[in-house]
C-alpha cells in the first residue's frame, strides 16, 4: 500500500517538473521570437533611413552609408523629408563606390568632388551641430526720438532718464539760495507761503530782524518753481519728489515749520535731508517754544533727516552783543530748549542710537555772537557757547 502511494507521488513530480520546463522553453522561444523581431524591424528603418538619405546624395552608394572607414564612421544628416512608410524609387548607379580603408577613395560619378587620401571622415551631423552660427556685429543703433501723439501729448517718460531729471531740477530747485519758507497771516491762521529774508541796510536799532517778504506771482528776483508737474502721474511724482523736498529748507519761524510738516504727510517727510531754523532770539516767547516742540515731534517721521541747524536773525555784521545773555543766561537757555525737544531727542537715541539727536542738531556761531565776534574770536563767545552746549540734556558726556 505505501508502494503504491510512493510511486504515484513520484511520478505526480515528474508530471509537474515536465509541465514547468515546456513554460519555461515556451517563454523563452516568445523571449526569442521578440528580440528577432525588433532586430528585423531596426534593420528595415535602417534601411529606409539609407534610402531616404541616398536620395539626397544620388553619387553615394546606398551600401557604404553608416560604414566604417578606417574606424570612422560616416552618417549623413538625414533631413527628414520622406515619410517612414513610403520608400524612395530605387537608386541604380553606374560607378558605385567601394569603402578601401587606409587607401584613396575615387569618387567617378561625382567628377566635382575631388579624390579624398587618407582623410579623417567626418559626422556631418554632428559637425554641423558643432559649427557655431557666426554673429552679426553689435550696431547701437539710435533710439527713436520721442514724438508727439496724435491727440497732441508728449511722451515725456520716453525721454532718457538723465533728461528728465535735468528738467525737474529746473522746475523744482532753488538756484543760489536754500528754499525759504515763511509764515503770513494773523495769529492763529498763519499760512505758508514762499519768501525771503533781506537784511537792513541801516538798521536803526541793535534788534537783530530781518525783512520778511513774501514772493508774489510777478516777482522778479526769484526762482519760479513749478510744484504742479508733481501731479501729472505717479511715475512723475517717484522721481521728482525727492529732488523738491531733498534741496535744503529754511524757515523763518517754528510755525512755518510746523505748518509746512503737517501740509506735505509723513511720506514726504521721509525725503527731507536739511532744514534751517531761524529765529533764535525769540526762544524766550511762549509762542516760539511750543510751536517748536510741536514741529520736532512732527520730525520724528523724518527718519533720513541729516540736518538741522538752529539761526538767528541778524540785521547786520556789527549788531550789538548787548542782546546776548551772559554764561548763567545760556545756561537757562539751554534747560529751556531742552524741555521742548526731550521727546524727539530721547525717541531718535533710542530708534538710532545715544547720541543722534545731539550729531542731528547743530547750532550756528551767529546764535552765540555777532558776525564781527565771532571773525574776531571773542573769548566771550567761546564761553557762551561751550556753557549752552554743556547744559544740554542729550549732549555727550
Amino acid at each position: 500500500m505505501s508502494s503504491n502511494a510512493n510511486h504515484l507521488l513520484a511520478h505526480d513530480r515528474a508530471r509537474r517538473a515536465a509541465r514547468l520546463q515546456a513554460q519555461q522553453a515556451r517563454r523563452n522561444a516568445r523571449q526569442q521570437q521578440m528580440l528577432a523581431q525588433q532586430q528585423a524591424q531596426q534593420q528595415a528603418q535602417q534601411r529606409a533611413q539609407q534610402l531616404a538619405l541616398a536620395a539626397h546624395y544620388p553619387g553615394i552608394h546606398p551600401g557604404l552609408m553608416f560604414q566604417n572607414f578606417g574606424g570612422m564612421q560616416w552618417n549623413p544628416p538625414y533631413h527628414g523629408n520622406l515619410h517612414p512608410f513610403i520608400q524612395p524609387p530605387a537608386l541604380h548607379h553606374a560607378h558605385p563606390i567601394h569603402a578601401i580603408p587606409g587607401a584613396a577613395i575615387h569618387n567617378h560619378a561625382l567628377p566635382n568632388v575631388p579624390a579624398i587620401q587618407n582623410a579623417a571622415v567626418v559626422n556631418p551631423i554632428v559637425h554641423h551641430q558643432n559649427i557655431k552660427p557666426k554673429r552679426k556685429p553689435y550696431v547701437n543703433k539710435p533710439k527713436p526720438k520721442p514724438q508727439l501723439r496724435r491727440d497732441g501729448t508728449f511722451p515725456f517718460m520716453e525721454l532718457p532718464t538723465e533728461i528728465r531729471f535735468m528738467i525737474y531740477k529746473l522746475l523744482l530747485e532753488e538756484n543760489a539760495n536754500p528754499l525759504t519758507l515763511l509764515t503770513q497771516g494773523n495769529a492763529g491762521h498763519e499760512v505758508v507761503r514762499r519768501g525771503f529774508l533781506n537784511k537792513q541796510d541801516k538798521p536803526t536799532s541793535g534788534r537783530q530782524m530781518l525783512l520778511k517778504t513774501v514772493h508774489k506771482a510777478n516777482d522778479k528776483n526769484i526762482t519760479h518753481l513749478t510744484p504742479a508737474i508733481l501731479r501729472v502721474c505717479k511715475p512723475v511724482y517717484r522721481e521728482a519728489a525727492p529732488i523738491l523736498y531733498g534741496q535744503p529748507l529754511e524757515f523763518e519761524h517754528p510755525i512755518a515749520l510746523q505748518k509746512f510738516l503737517f501740509s506735505i504727510g509723513p511720506d514726504n517727510r521721509l525725503l527731507l535731508q536739511r532744514i534751517v531754523l531761524r529765529g533764535w532770539q525769540m526762544n524766550v516767547f511762549p509762542v516760539w517754544l511750543h510751536a517748536l516742540s510741536s514741529a520736532f515731534e512732527r520730525l520724528l517721521s523724518a527718519r533720513n533727516l541729516k540736518e538741522i541747524l538752529m539761526e538767528r536773525h541778524t540785521a547786520s555784521g556789527s549788531d550789538r552783543d548787548s542782546v546776548h545773555l551772559d554764561p548763567q543766561g545760556w545756561k537757562f537757555q539751554a534747560e529751556n530748549l531742552s524741555e521742548h525737544i526731550e521727546f524727539w531727542a530721547q525717541c531718535l537715541d533710542i530708534a538710532k542710537g545715544k547720541g543722534t539727536a545731539r550729531s542731528l542738531l547743530l547750532f550756528s556761531d551767529r546764535v552765540f555772537a555777532s558776525e564781527d565776534s565771532i571773525d574776531q574770536g571773542n573769548e566771550i563767545f567761546l564761553e557762551r557757547k561751550k556753557v549752552f552746549l554743556k547744559e544740554l540734556r542729550f549732549s555727550f558726556k
